[in-house]
């Protein structure tokens, strides 16, 4: 028998880290599958990291049972969730492999369930930004999205239509397989998403502790101090800047962020001329998706973007 399973794939910033460390460990019917560092899972690796050359459904579909075989063998009741934002793509690059990834996990997988929680498209990507500073990208915000790159992938506006991708992954495990929540319904009522994530993973309800809905697992960088944190990030060594003249580590970016977090507020970092240009820009894909998922309601995910225009 098949082990039930369902690939949680992000994106990043919409509550991955509170699911994966707060949510899904204490279900006793839900099987984390992922343990220790993402990276360093074989399966994961297999899906994201392969290059062409070298993936081999097969050989990812036995990292995939072995890794089903950690903690022993499992009861056929318990759901596996494979959790890892990675598989939505990267802001760096672009989410340029998003769709080859659906395509090996549906040739590796081809009996999951696939989660996706997408977010209103200023809010991510001015997010998603703090998240690449903190990981050590130097430039300004504005630089997503004017550069040019020829020789490598980048920043791509384009990830943020999500109606690509859950056609996509709909077209390969059916419509009924592909469940599609937004942010702004997890942060409005985190216990109702809970229930309706229960039925989608086809488990009992979430018998949480009542404070789970108010924990901030992975709080993000605040809006302020960004500036200062860029310019230390040439003097850091990261994957986005594997060569600083000189590395001195990150002792520094506690003390900034704490600092930061007491600087009077900053609303937005994309300049309202430019947040005007998307809001336009993503209206017909939110329609599109919409569409395609009916039994979401959008009505917050789009309010949140029409919001940040104002």
């Amino acid at each position: 028998m098949t082990q039930p399973l369902v690939v949680h794939i992000g994106f990043h910033k919409t509550g991955t880290t509170w699911l994966q460390k707060a949510v899904f460990p204490y279900h006793p019917r839900l099987y984390p599958y992922v343990s220790g560092r993402v990276w360093d899972d074989p399966f994961l690796r297999c899906i994201v990291a392969e290059s062409d050359r070298e993936f081999d459904p097969e050989r990812a579909r036995a990292a995939y049972e072995a890794g089903l075989l950690r903690s022993g063998p499992l009861a056929p009741d318990r759901v596996a969730v494979v959790s890892a934002e990675r598989l939505s793509g990267h802001a760096a690059s672009g989410g340029y492999d998003t769709i080859r990834i659906a395509h090996r996990l549906h040739a590796v997988v081809p009996e999951a369930r696939v989660l996706m929680v997408v977010r209103s498209q200023i809010d991510m990507i001015e997010s998603e930004y703090r998240q690449l500073v903190g990981e050590g990208y130097r430039g300004r915000i504005s630089s997503l999205w004017t550069s040019d790159a020829w020789k490598r992938v980048q920043f791509d506006l384009g990830h943020y239509e999500y109606d690509t991708l859950v056609r996509e992954y709909q077209l390969l495990f059916g419509t009924e397989n592909v469940g599609v929540f937004t942010y702004e319904g997890v942060v409005a009522d985190r216990n109702r998403y809970l229930d309706r994530l229960a039925t989608f993973f086809g488990v009992e309800r979430f018998e949480l502790d009542p404070d789970v809905g108010e924990q901030d697992v992975h709080p993000g960088l605040p809006n302020r101090g960004l500036g200062l944190l860029r310019a230390l990030n040439h003097f850091r060594r990261t994957e986005l800047n594997p060569f600083p003249i000189v590395d001195i580590g990150v002792w520094w970016r506690g003390p900034i962020v704490a600092a930061s977090r007491m600087l009077p507020r900053r609303r937005h970092l994309i300049p309202a001329a430019k947040r005007a240009e998307l809001a336009d820009r993503y209206r017909e894909p939110n329609d599109r998706l919409a569409k395609l998922v009916p039994t979401e309601d959008f009505g917050s995910f789009m309010a949140a973007l029409s919001s940040s225009v104002r």
